[in-house]
């Protein structure tokens, strides 16, 4: 809902920030380096954690239940 648009916004800032940093020491080259290297690493910790998350999630949620 539009609660949840400030919280986006600022998050998609945030996590673009460190990309002008970049720009702004190291030079537009840099920054396509490091946006490349980001995405790789951000893909496979949230795949790990995806898969962390989807096994142990049915061994925390039986107890409860």
């Amino acid at each position: 809902g539009l609660p949840a648009v400030p919280l986006a916004l600022g998050g998609w800032a945030i996590s673009l920030s460190d990309r002008v940093l970049v720009a702004a020491f190291l030079g537009v080259r840099a920054v396509g380096l490091y946006s490349a290297a980001y995405s790789v690493a951000d893909r496979a910790v949230s795949g790990l954690a995806s898969g962390l998350f989807m096994s142990a999630g049915p061994a925390i949620v039986k107890p409860i239940l």
